[in-house]
């Protein structure tokens, strides 16, 4: 290698750290700055100014912000909006959901969606507690039932706000398994429901023909036939009450009252 060969080679190596030196120099800058701005987001920007409420007609917007645990002056990035959502169900029973959105620049937006009874748990006292379609308890001691009647139940926990308990843990997961296959099919027919036990769990339907149907499985196709059974059975007897056993693939069996 002559001499103008070295010299051009270490030219280029010496190109090639300058331009490598410049790029880290640049890279390092950028990082700098996003490290700024984002303290400056943390601390100096976006703080909350301004907290909105809507679509309650249960309760006013002064009421569901005084449950906000959020507060004015914090950072509208660093909140916790699901705990925040979550004090506001639980403190105001007839909420169904509170979602919290963040609107730039400085605005906390809290959207509600009222509960609506779907169950009314019948007490001794022949009062009832009305529960939403995920058992929490949104009003105790109603004298009038609204939604799907759960017949007398043994209650562990009933604080409103939050989902009631049932001292027999079996009967409370028969419950949920009966009232998620009402939903899910829309079984509008259904009136009243009810658990013994994890094999003694009925239906009612039209408040006069009883669906038994024993253990907790398979409850969509069991009540579906014993609903299609009720059709035909309305065809020749409107009015029939009575009992009617589906709680095997074999025949359904109705006894009259």
């Amino acid at each position: 290698m002559t001499r103008v060969e070295r010299r051009q080679r270490e030219t280029k190596r010496r190109e090639k750290k300058n331009k490598l030196r410049k790029t880290l120099s640049w890279i390092g800058a950028i990082l700098v700055i996003i490290a700024i701005g984002a303290i400056l987001c943390l601390t100096v920007f976006f703080q909350i100014n301004n907290i909105t409420s809507s679509g309650s007609k249960i309760y006013s917007k002064d009421k569901i912000i005084s449950q906000c645990i959020i507060q004015k002056g914090k950072n509208l990035f660093t909140i916790d909006t699901e705990s925040a959502a979550q004090r506001i169900e639980e403190n105001l029973p007839s909420v169904y959901k509170a979602e919290i959105k963040r609107k730039l620049p400085d605005t906390i937006e809290i959207i509600i969606t009222d509960a609506k009874p779907s169950y009314s748990l019948l007490c001794d006292d022949n009062t009832y507690i009305l529960l939403d379609d995920n058992f929490k308890v949104l009003e105790k001691g109603a004298q009038m039932a609204m939604g799907i009647v759960i017949n007398k139940t043994d209650i562990k926990s009933d604080a409103p706000g939050h989902k009631i308990e049932f001292k027999n843990s079996d009967v409370g997961t028969c419950l949920a398994r009966l009232a998620k296959s009402i939903k899910d099919n829309n079984f509008t027919e259904i009136t009243a429901i009810y658990s013994k036990n994890i094999s003694e769990n009925y239906v009612v339907y039209d408040n006069r023909i009883t669906f038994k149907l024993g253990n907790s499985k398979d409850l969509d196709s069991k009540i579906m036939k014993g609903l299609t059974a009720c059709d035909k059975l309305n065809d020749s007897n409107p009015n029939a009450t009575g009992t009617m056993t589906i709680t095997t693939d074999k025949a359904i069996y109705f006894t009259e009252e």
